[in-house]
């Protein structure tokens, strides 16, 4: 991936393609992305480019967007995502012969072919012609894309397993970026490929890919370790993964001892390079790279898509098929999604069309709009039978991926090939796989983004023809109600929450979280579509007055109505107010006879409840007073029930004859106390009224 250039590996053979970018911010989306941007910035780029996770930009953007408040590009790109990761270009293992005038902000390698700019080991050519790489004529070894021999322009390819180059790189690049004020927080270094792609002559210290491989991922430790010492994150263009060779190159760097920060394909899933507007893989280099995301561990890993088509273009795919863009960008988002490590989220995703140059910023809807909520389990395959223009069928590997929220299908056979009428040529017939799915869903599509989901049609089945991609939503409309019984309630008494949850959606809701009624479990927590589920708990009322309960159910599907998610139910808490009213009281000897009323100020019933009267020096009721007794020497306390007291009601008596009880002391004036529901039987909104004392005392 050349600054200078687009696809730094577009000539290549078609099964070795390059490596993409990596990225190192943590991703929190469903989608993370990251982007390639080699043209200059203007004002208002800083909006897009903030959306994107992680960025290769080149070092001359630096004061682009220099205006205003922002003093440089990465602020102005910093002021609308912190967390944007932004690494700048350095070409890697390769050095040019005609960049040694460029100042230091314009280059994109070392610009030390004949010139040191103060290097401690002087220029590459004239101190140090030893690290030139060699080929089998003793000729040095160059990149054949981007060299003019006519105009004697070279890029050629250093000894990247030697570790006098390596130092030289490291040096170089923290003198020429880490130590500048246009340094970020890392460097995107290029052509670090994990095979020799076939655009270099081979080089005689490393004719194989085996000795390749290990020579560049010794380049690639000592380059993270030495970008490290210098604070400064390292990410490499790799490639090569749809090769076993490749892959397993990318194993062995990720199990050394220092993989670096990010990693890169630029050539993943589908591309633009060769044959056709879109070239899609072999199934078996597909699912490498698909596999190779779930495999890497220690490094964020970078997988970038392209095609020739232009948004809404459509061609032909180097299978001689129809393709279109928006086919080639879902299929390769797809097969993303399939493989993507959900544990480590360490993988990012790129897709770019009207593959020209790193000029325009490629940001999509689907990167905002699409969330599947984490994945089940790995993908899954199964063989589908497909039927073709002709009637004829075969089976084809069809992969799913289920998440919490979603399905992604993808198919991605090879089409099957046949002979023409004349039997001179082959084509390809167009196969068509039926797959049915395990619940139904609403499907995705480029065009229906923009559609509310709730008038999206149901789908219990998905057509895919080879090099497609599905996306489906499970969709689950929950709706909660919720009954308080009795209502109105007495104080003190329990109300009943009885819970109902139905799901009026057409996918099963999973994971049903109930909220607001702690305690009260759901008997299922999946509905299927049209099902239900319950719950009923008792609160004790302890408040007068309107008590409302807020209960609220989710679940981990998506739900296009929530405003039947949320319930609110009010309930009256009434409670009786026993007040005493009047009280008088006259004895005669050991008599007294009293007379006193109660009336329930309240709004709710009292049950049956007893009035005692108590003889008492002061006109407030203690446990010091002496009860009035129902004989005479008795012991037995003196009272009355009310069997029951309505709002507003009262309850009296005229001179009910108690006796006084023992304990009385002569000449001491004693204050009548009546007090009403002295038992306690009955929860009042107001405890403190239920005594009243006579004006006048009483003298033995």
């Amino acid at each position: 991936m050349r600054k200078d250039f687009l696809f730094g590996l577009s000539l290549c053979v078609l099964a070795n393609m390059s490596g993409v970018i990596a990225a190192n911010a943590a991703p929190k989306k469903f989608i993370p992305t990251f982007f390639v941007q080699y043209a200059p910035i203007i004002p208002g780029d800083e909006l897009a480019l903030g959306k994107f996770d992680l960025l290769d930009l080149d070092r001359s953007m630096y004061d682009d967007v220099a205006v205003g408040q922002y003093p440089t590009s990465w602020a102005a790109i910093r002021a609308v995502n912190p967390q944007t990761q932004i690494y700048l270009y350095q070409m890697g293992p390769e050095a040019s012969n005609y960049h040694d005038t460029q100042l230091p902000q314009y280059l994109n390698g070392l610009g030390r072919y004949d010139v040191s700019r103060g290097h401690t080991m002087g220029s590459l050519n004239g101190n140090n012609p030893g690290l030139f790489l060699l080929d089998a004529a003793g000729q040095r070894s160059y990149n054949m894309a981007y060299s003019t021999p006519a105009n004697n322009q070279y890029w050629y390819l250093m000894d990247f397993g030697n570790s006098l180059y390596r130092s030289y790189w490291i040096e170089a690049t923290v003198a020429d970026i880490v130590a500048q004020s246009w340094v970020a927080d890392g460097i995107f270094v290029d052509n670090a490929v994990a095979l020799n792609w076939g655009g270099y002559a081979a080089p005689v210290n490393y004719p194989t890919n085996a000795s390749w491989s290990s020579a560049m991922n010794a380049f690639v430790g000592d380059i993270t370790t030495g970008l490290h010492n210098n604070a400064q994150k390292a990410w490499f263009n790799r490639g090569q993964t749809v090769s076993a060779d490749g892959y397993n190159a990318w194993l062995a760097l990720d199990g050394s001892a220092t993989p670096p920060d990010v990693i890169m394909e630029e050539g993943a899933f589908a591309v633009s390079w060769g044959s056709g507007v879109t070239q899609f893989y072999p199934e078996v280099n597909w699912r490498r790279q698909v596999d190779i995301m779930g495999a890497v561990k220690n490094s964020k890993i970078t997988f970038l898509s392209h095609t020739k088509l232009d948004r809404d273009q459509n061609g032909l795919d180097n299978w001689g098929k129809p393709v279109t863009f928006w086919q080639t960008l879902w299929y390769s988002m797809s097969s993303f999604l399939l493989g993507k490590n959900a544990q480590l989220d360490n993988a990012y995703f790129m897709f770019l069309g009207d593959a020209t140059t790193y000029n325009r910023i490629w940001w999509f809807n689907e990167y905002e709009k699409i969330d599947l909520g984490d994945p089940v389990g790995p993908y899954t395959v199964a063989r589908v039978n497909t039927i073709n223009e002709v009637g004829g069928t075969r089976e084809v590997n069809v992969y799913s991926r289920e998440f919490t929220r979603g399905y992604v299908y993808v198919t991605s056979a090879d089409p099957a090939a046949f002979t023409t009428d004349n039997w001179a040529t082959w084509a390809y017939r167009s196969e068509v796989a039926t797959i049915s799915l395990p619940q139904a869903t609403k499907k995705l599509t480029h065009e229906t983004l923009t559609i509310p989901i709730v008038d999206l049609p149901t789908v219990s089945t998905v057509n895919l023809a080879s090099h497609q991609g599905a996306i489906l939503l499970k969709v689950a409309d929950l709706a909660v109600t919720v009954t308080g019984t009795p209502n109105p309630v007495l104080l003190g008494s329990m109300i009943t929450y009885n819970v109902s949850v139905t799901n009026n959606g057409p996918s099963t809701a999973s994971a049903i979280a109930l909220s607001g009624l702690t305690g009260c479990i759901l008997s299922s927590s999946a509905i299927p579509s049209g099902g239900g589920t319950s719950c009923s708990i008792s609160v004790p009322a302890t408040m007068v007055g309107a008590v409302s309960q807020t209960v609220s159910v989710s679940a981990a599907e998506f739900d296009p109505n929530t405003i039947n998610n949320t319930v609110l139910v009010t309930t009256a808490v009434n409670a009786p107010d026993l007040v005493a009213t009047t009280v008088s009281a006259n004895k005669s000897d050991n008599r007294v006879y009293v007379s006193d009323t109660v009336v329930n100020r309240g709004n709710g019933d009292a049950g049956a409840f007893t009035i005692g009267y108590y003889l008492s020096t002061d006109t407030n009721y203690s446990s010091n007073d002496l009860a009035l007794v129902s004989g005479k020497n008795g012991t037995t306390p003196c009272t009355r029930t009310v069997t029951a007291l309505g709002p507003a009601a009262t309850s009296g008596i005229t001179s009910k004859a108690c006796y006084k009880p023992a304990g009385v002391a002569t000449r001491v004036r004693y204050f009548v106390l009546v007090v009403d529901d002295v038992a306690s039987r009955v929860i009042e909104s107001n405890e403190t009224n239920n005594t009243r004392s006579t004006t006048e005392t009483l003298r033995w």
